[in-house]
């Protein structure tokens, strides 16, 4: 029997969702949860190493990667406003196969960055008593409180939880804003600038590694368009909120590392905590506790938004039959509870492999805490690979969704055509480059960049190919449902 091909045919998700779960995203709320997603301000002591070269790399960051991405998302997510963004576009340019594949690849990284999320938090408390929170399993428990709190607030009613990332936006500009003014109290009291900020020249071959690390701040551009089929109008509200969330993450990122520069100079690096010593230096220990307090107030809800958005693409894979169906159940919030519930116990589970687990079974109990570091920036470098290699499918799905829907997207086309196949070309080798830069200079000083290289790609590879062949296995099932409800419909 002919079959007509998948990515011809609609998925279910795409009738399912508009009439199961309110369209309540409006440009404002769209634009806070994603500054909110990907503003990392745990990055920017790290950038802070490069001292005033590390102005060029996010330049360069936003140009080649952060841009492109923006016209990516903007036009794909008008064409195509429905549930799982990247999922979805795959598969009406790719087919059932990649589209799994891609969406299994955007998902896995979502329950680690929830993790890191909790590392965060527990780094800006280290800010308010550099004596907390320093043995290992300590962090562990913190980092399960974060995961827990987050989940339950991720299953209530959307537009409630919706309010208080709204809210949690706020504080992270206003946490911005303070380490802006630090610095401006900083100079006007008679200090001088602890970095010449016009040295854009001071790149060295000790900072290249600060160019992956910098260009994958800006990733996730895409991830409020896991929840596309519950914007209010997507035709507005898609490309606005992608131009001005995109403006707003890049002008923080550059004031919160000037603040630090100006205060502290490249010696604050790679200790997270100067954001809030930056604060205290400047203000005093009440300055630096209302910082701490105002980027304490991001962390839950950016929990919550990673929760809830890497959930819909598990709800939306059980709604087209490629994961269980039990992954679709909805709360009486509407909320994919049984999505976001296992991502938790995966997000769980893994917190406590790396911070309890293992670094107390694999040596001393005084070197837990660097096992534990080791294990976690290992783990990050992986599965920012693996984020990296989905978001490669952005541009890959752009040309080809080109050449499968003309009509559609020229109907819908928001750019012109030089615009978006450079940025296709620009973004590619960016996302490229930023791969090979990740796996060839080590995040970590007591892993050499030789060991790194094995160690990180060897990990991103296992998961790559299991991946593969869950895919693969995915992709069968729901084909051979597919023919048989043909099947069962012709006779």
């Amino acid at each position: 029997m002919h079959t007509v091909p998948p990515s011809s045919r609609s998925l279910p998700s795409e009738s399912y969702v508009p009439q199961t779960m309110p369209r309540i995203l409006g440009t404002f709320d769209m634009t806070a949860t994603l500054v909110l997603a990907i503003y990392a301000i745990a990055i920017v002591p790290t950038a802070v190493s490069g001292g005033a070269g590390a102005y060029l790399y996010w330049l360069i960051g936003a140009v080649f990667f952060l841009i492109p991405c923006a016209v990516a998302t903007a036009q794909l997510g008008v064409m195509l406003p429905y549930e799982g963004s990247l999922y979805n576009w795959a598969y009406h340019a790719l087919g059932r196969f990649w589209s799994f594949f891609v969406g299994l690849c955007s998902w896995l990284p979502g329950p680690i960055v929830v993790v890191g999320i909790g590392v965060l938090f527990v780094q800006i408390c280290q800010g308010l008593n550099s004596s907390w929170l320093t043995e290992s399993w300590q962090q562990g428990l913190v980092i399960l409180a974060v995961i827990v709190v987050s989940t339950v607030l991720s299953l209530q009613r959307f537009g409630m939880v919706q309010k208080l990332v709204n809210v949690a936006f706020a504080c992270g500009l206003l946490g911005t804003l303070t380490l802006v003014l630090s610095a401006l109290v900083w100079l006007l009291s008679g200090h001088h600038s602890a970095t010449n900020l016009a040295d854009w020249h001071a790149i060295t071959p000790n900072t290249y590694s600060l160019y992956g690390i910098i260009t994958f701040a800006y990733i996730g551009v895409n991830l409020v368009l896991n929840m596309g089929g519950e914007v209010k109008t997507p035709r507005k509200s898609i490309p606005r909120h992608v131009l001005l969330g995109s403006i707003i993450v890049f002008c923080c990122y550059l004031a919160a590392m000037t603040a630090i520069l100006v205060v502290q100079g490249s010696r604050a690096s790679f200790v997270t905590y100067s954001i809030i010593s930056t604060v205290d230096l400047a203000f005093g220990k009440w300055g630096g506790n209302l910082a701490a307090v105002l980027f304490l107030t991001m962390t839950i809800p950016a929990a919550a938004i990673y929760n809830y958005a890497y959930a819909r693409l598990l709800m939306v894979g059980g709604i087209d039959h490629l994961l269980p169906s039990r992954m679709a159940k909805l709360n009486r919030h509407r909320v994919p509870s049984a999505a976001v519930v296992f991502q938790a116990w995966f997000a769980a589970a893994f917190t406590l492999l790396v911070f309890v687990a293992l670094p107390y079974l694999s040596g001393s109990v005084k070197d837990a805490a660097n096992i534990s570091a080791a294990l976690y920036y290992i783990s990050q470098a992986a599965a920012t690979l693996i984020w990296a290699i989905s978001i490669l499918f952005l541009f890959i799905t752009l040309f080809f969704l080109r050449r499968r829907k003309p009509g559609l997207f020229r109907q819908v086309r928001l750019f012109p055509p030089v615009v978006l196949w450079g940025c296709v070309v620009l973004g590619s080798i960016a996302i490229v480059v930023a791969i090979v830069n990740t796996l060839l200079y080590s995040w970590i000083s007591p892993i050499a960049n030789q060991q790194w290289f094995f160690i990180v790609g060897g990990l991103t590879l296992v998961c790559l190919l299991i991946a593969g062949l869950v895919s693969f296995l995915a992709a069968g099932q729901a084909d051979w449902e597919t023919m048989s409800e043909e099947v069962r419909s012709s006779t």
